[in-house]
């Protein structure tokens, strides 16, 4: 590509935010390549911008949240003051600015993005960060979630990363612009930009074709060639400056340095980023003196900026730094260190101090186990498993380094990092620590398996170390049987759940204390998936504040209360999740609530609050890294309802793949149910049959004895009744039945009334489907009240009672509308904007207030209306007018 193009795209990138369209784009090259180049260009183009530039710095890459603080600190003083009190406190503990305390990285993460849509608000606001490979995960984090989710507020992100780091993109749906080396014609004329004489032809186009075109390589040609050699009247060197020859190069130059400029070399390496003062100070630590850098300028390897010593590129820095001898790294750092502590930045200064350390120092380990709480607080676990790691690294104390390993496969956990979990898990286990120590290993991975939905794995992990320690710390052992109970229950198998479980109330009432908590509530959920809730729901009840970790939300108890047809719990449960959830940026629980209330409202007829729930738990998830399907289990089932035969199919595909691959068979259930009951819409009752039959085997195979769960009997009994199969029809018919009997819930009542109306003889219609009706009204769905109706008035139209049936098709077709069923009517749009301004509701949606009026303004000229109470009126009389 030429750089014309790249410019172009680079154009458009500013453009868009220009024109009140935020946008990401990500520049990916090697180095040297002229990615710096591209991020100066935007910055040029920007004019009337606010414009940020930052660089990440390899160096602080373990740092949590130091790529943030340098993107963000430039805005806190004029934006800080416009966020919500709980995303500032997140900010500001994130950012050092405030004593740690525990704070969520999605809260840090919404935090980032407000700041960027508050600073954007009276002029367009451009990100440029450089080296961004180099960047802290945390900060990276939070910045690629602002990008997702910025739309309408002028902000322009760009990064800058090598190809390796350009994996850390692959999922947020940015722009990317590939680039490399020059075309021959562009190369020629930016040789002919860096020398004095003009080069001849043949000399261009050989120094062009021998760099590659690769702009570092020509800038260091050039360096290198006298006018007689760019003429042709001297013969060039055997070899020319190549992209993958640069930094050993640079390499080879700092080494014919004299022993004391290599060591000053070597202590910029560790020190470019750091304050001038901080790099006076570490100066004097080595006796080097202050202007001991510029000398080096015209080696090609230091230049200035403001006075300040830099490396002319990070491949010099890096060539410095690998030529460096050990003992010589280790002067710096300590350097550093001193330097750092002199400036109350202890945390710095204690990554240099374990770096200047040549075997076990207890002191430095203590101080980076320090960093590693601090880190933990913050929010950012991952940076948190890296002090934890260095720590163990130089313990003296064996036992200490056990503890500090396992805090550390503790934070690769909250992070979600699975591969290196399961590398340094196993790493601990074949060290043969102590059996405590292994069982709380084995709960690390088996939780995370869970996580991942690898659900096969953890039945056997978890019930193989449970077994290991059961006669030597019946706590660990009851912990370890929650987790293979909820696994096997998950992955279809609820007696062995329910089994499990027994054993697990069984174990904890030996050991006593919290873990009997955690195992009644457990076996009180299993109880309920097969069909007991009678016994299992008053457990959940009694012990629901001593969820196991396995439950990972108090959204969970709601959405059991949902299952057993306690409504009023159960939204109040959700709802206050989902506050709690989004007003702390709890990353792990806000999807799962989301979810679940998702189910509960789309029960009660509320279908267009339940897709956007649904649909944001599963962005949400996927933003913060999560393997999440329930909630898209809600979004084929709404795709199903509403006659979207394209989308319910491609939400059950996705359903069905990731149960295959990961064993989570009730999953499954919940797929085929959606297909059957869009089949069913679609008048194809073969089809829908078939599906629902799929979904009859899977359950029986589970033992899942709960009708309220999933609620799709009565769909096949309806679908095998239309497909002219009535004794098929009846046998389920009876076993809907039993299980409503069995269970007193009212959904399962009122659909069995309505399907042995359906196969009643003509005499007892009338009768058998008032029946129907009443427990209907009774039921809190429209859904199922509206088809209610419209059985009733199909067979009484099939019976030729005409007039009959008009009046209860007509009130079937009045709810459908209602509702947005397909192919009746439109959902209601406006549903979950009633009764609060632009700022509440981007603030519940993770979005900025400029993306809410945005969208809001383009309904508002489709419609030809001009304000929100406008727009209210609009969508009753559509609703009621139908």
């Amino acid at each position: 590509m030429t750089r014309a193009l790249e410019l172009r795209c680079v154009d458009g990138f500013v453009a868009r935010a220009r024109g009140s369209r935020s946008s990401a784009l990500v520049v990916v090259g090697d180095a040297g390549v002229g990615k710096s180049w591209l991020c100066e260009r935007a910055v040029e183009r920007a004019q009337g911008f606010r414009a940020v530039v930052t660089r990440g710095v390899r160096s602080e890459s373990q740092l949590g949240y130091a790529g943030l603080f340098d993107v963000l600190s430039p805005l806190l003083e004029a934006a800080l003051g416009a966020l919500a009190p709980a995303r500032a406190h997140a900010l500001r503990v994130a950012l050092r600015l405030e004593d740690p305390a525990e704070v969520d990285p999605l809260a840090v993460a919404v935090g980032c993005l407000d700041l960027l849509a508050a600073a954007a608000e009276s002029q367009p606001l451009l990100i440029v960060v450089d080296d961004a490979h180099w960047v802290d995960d945390a900060s990276l984090d939070a910045l690629r979630f602002a990008g997702r989710r910025l739309d309408a507020d002028r902000v322009g992100l760009m990064f800058a990363v090598r190809p390796q780091g350009a994996a850390a993109f692959a999922r947020s749906g940015f722009e990317v612009l590939s680039i490399g080396g020059l075309p021959e014609a562009e190369a020629i004329h930016a040789l002919e930009g860096l020398v004095a004489f003009r080069p001849s032809r043949a000399v261009a186009r050989r120094v062009v074709a021998e760099t590659d075109g690769h702009p570092l390589a020509l800038s260091e040609a050039a360096r290198l060639l006298s006018a007689d050699q760019l003429a042709g009247r001297a013969q060039l060197p055997a070899r020319l400056p190549r992209p993958a020859t640069l930094q050993s190069e640079y390499g080879a130059r700092a080494s014919a340095l004299s022993a004391a400029a290599r060591e000053a070399l070597t202590l910029l390496a560790v020190a470019e980023s750091a304050p001038h003062g901080v790099l006076e100070r570490a100066l004097a630590e080595i006796d080097a003196e202050a202007d001991a850098f510029a000398t080096h300028a015209e080696t090609g390897l230091v230049r200035f900026e403001a006075g300040r010593p830099r490396f002319v590129h990070p491949l010099t820095q890096a060539a410095v730094w690998e030529g460096a001898a050990p003992a010589a790294r280790r002067v710096a750092h300590r350097a550093m260190a001193v330097a750092w502590d002199a400036a109350d930045d202890h945390e710095r200064a204690a990554w240099h101090l374990a770096d200047a350390t040549d075997g076990p120092d207890a002191a430095a380990a203590l101080a980076m186990a320090a960093v590693a709480r601090s880190a933990r607080a913050r929010g950012a676990p991952y940076e948190a498993a890296q002090a934890w790691h260095r720590a163990a690294a130089i313990e003296p104390d064996p036992s200490e380094t056990t503890r500090l390993e396992f805090e550390e496969a503790c934070d690769l956990a909250r992070a979600g990092r699975a591969p290196p979990l399961f590398e340094h898990v196993a790493r601990m286990l074949d060290a043969d620590p102590p059996l405590s120590v292994r069982a709380d290993l084995e709960l690390l991975r088996g939780n995370m398996l869970i996580w991942l939905g690898r659900l096969d794995e953890a039945v056997s992990l978890l019930e193989q170390a449970a077994d290991e320690i059961r006669t030597s710390d019946l706590e660990r052992a009851t912990a370890l049987l929650c987790g293979a109970a909820f696994a096997r229950s998950m992955a279809g198998d609820v007696p062995g759940g329910v089994a499990t479980a027994t054993t697990a109330v069984w174990t904890g009432e030996k050991a006593g204390g919290a873990s009997l908590a955690g195992a009644q509530l457990m076996l009180g959920w299993t109880l309920i998936l097969a069909g007991q809730a009678r016994r299992g729901y008053p457990l959940l009840r009694r012990w629901g504040d001593h969820a196991p970790a396995v439950f990972q939300t108090r959204a969970m108890m709601g959405q059991i209360a949902t299952w057993v047809g306690d409504d009023e719990t159960a939204r109040r449960e959700l709802e206050r999740a989902v506050a709690r959830a989004r007003a702390e940026g709890c990353a792990d629980d806000l999807p799962h609530a989301l979810g679940a209330l998702s189910e509960l409202v789309f029960r009660h007829g509320e279908w267009a609050a339940s897709r956007e729930l649904a649909e944001e738990a599963v962005r949400l998830a996927s933003d913060v890294g999560q393997e999440f399907h329930w909630a898209r289990i809600q979004l084929a089932q709404l795709d199903a309802v509403t006659g979207d035969a394209d989308g319910a199919r491609e939400h059950a595909a996705m359903i069905d793949a990731f149960a295959l691959q990961s064993g989570s068979r009730s999953l499954e259930i919940y797929a085929s149910a959606a297909l059957g009951l869009l089949e069913l819409g679609l008048d194809a009752p073969t089809r829908a049959a078939a599906h629902l039959e799929r979904t009859e085997a899977l359950v029986e195979r589970s033992g899942l004895g709960e009708p309220n769960v999933v609620q799709w009997r009565a769909d096949l009994i309806e679908s095998q009744c239309r497909a002219g199969r009535s004794d098929d029809a009846a046998r389920s018919l009876a076993t809907l039945q039993r299980e409503a009997d069995a269970t007193d819930r009212r959904w399962a009542l009122a659909a069995s009334a309505r399907c042995r109306a359906l196969l009643a003889p003509a005499g007892d219609i009338d009768r058998l489907f008032a029946d129907a009706h009443r427990l209907a009204v009774r039921e809190p769905s429209p859904f199922e009240l509206a088809r209610t109706e419209l059985c009733w008035g199909e067979r009484l139209r099939r019976e030729h009672r005409r007039v009959e049936a008009r009046r209860h098709l007509n009130h079937a077709l009045e709810r459908f509308q209602a509702l947005g069923a397909a192919p009746c009517g439109e959902p209601d749009s406006g549903a979950r904007c009633r009764g609060h301004d632009h700022k509440d509701i981007a603030a519940s949606l993770f979005l900025s207030p400029k993306t809410i009026e945005f969208h809001l303004g383009r309904i508002y000229r489709k419609l030809d209306i001009h304000s929100r109470t406008q727009l209210a009126r609009a969508v009753l009389l559509e609703t009621s007018n139908p």
